[in-house]
């Protein structure tokens, strides 16, 4: 019995130590969760922290706004630099087949006609259209250089297309060529200098023109001011002037009218009265 007793007694132990266990671990697990709910702020205080929040977002999304403005111009940029570097172009144009097959006295038009076909070809021009192409003076006088049976058999250019049209240069000078367009250069820069001086030049004589005009209106307004002055003293005097002349002419006619002298009356005798 007593065997009994202390088994029951044991039995009895064990389930209190289990919920012995199970309440530390609860326990545990409250503790948890109150540091947790410490540490993270509460709905409210949240929300003050977001209402000061939107001021230091506002201006940070205004200086993002602005870096993007300033950073898509520079694309656009670069799509017109790369434009630009795509329609600047340099060619060594093969001639000396196309024109050996013609006559001595048609060579220099063959091959200029020539060269224009290349460009339209590569350039892209509509329907190849060679009046958009357009020869520079040094290119021509070197095409022409040999004269009209000689040619060059190849040549070698610059070509920049400009909207419709398509400009075509020689790439390399010769020193003569150099020469003479470092010359019109000067005559060119001498001619715009000539030009200034002439317009600085009817630019001071309509100043001029314009500052004489204006002096003679002012002094024709001068005079007309002291004119109606003079006018208005003069009508004043000649007023003044009729007006003693009137005077002398009354007192002429009264010293010539006769004046009956009437004695001093005599007082009335008051005893004749009664």
């Amino acid at each position: 019995m007593a065997d009994e007793e202390k088994q029951l007694d044991i039995m009895d132990d064990k389930p209190t130590e289990k919920k012995e266990g199970k309440s530390e671990e609860k326990v545990e697990k409250e503790d948890k969760e109150e540091k947790k709910e410490e540490a993270t702020p509460s709905k409210p205080e949240k929300e003050k922290k977001d209402s000061n929040a939107p001021t230091q977002e506002s201006t940070s999304d205004s200086n993002d706004n602005n870096e993007k403005k300033d950073k898509k111009p520079d694309k656009k940029k670069s799509k017109k630099e790369e434009a630009k570097v795509e329609e600047l172009k340099e060619f060594i144009v093969p001639l000396r087949r196309k024109f050996m097959k013609t006559p001595k006295y048609k060579r220099v038009p063959k091959a200029i006609k020539a060269l224009k076909k290349f460009v339209a070809k590569h350039m892209k021009i509509y329907d190849r259209d060679l009046r958009k192409i357009k020869l520079d003076n040094y290119l021509n006088e070197e095409m022409w250089f040999r004269g009209i049976k000689n040619p060059p058999y190849k040549i070698k250019v610059k070509v920049k297309k400009d909207g419709e049209n398509v400009y075509v240069e020689l790439a390399e000078l010769s020193e003569k060529a150099k020469y003479k367009k470092a010359k019109e250069v000067k005559v060119k820069e001498e001619i715009k200098k000539v030009k200034k001086k002439k317009k600085a030049e009817e630019d001071a004589k309509k100043k001029a023109e314009e500052e004489a005009k204006k002096a003679e209106k002012a002094k024709k307004t001068e005079g007309e001011g002291v004119k109606e002055e003079k006018e208005e003293k003069e009508k004043k005097e000649s007023v003044k002037e009729a007006g003693l002349e009137q005077a002398e002419k009354k007192a002429k006619e009264v010293k010539h009218e006769t004046k009956i002298k009437k004695g001093p009356k005599r007082p009335i005798r008051t005893a004749l009265k009664k």
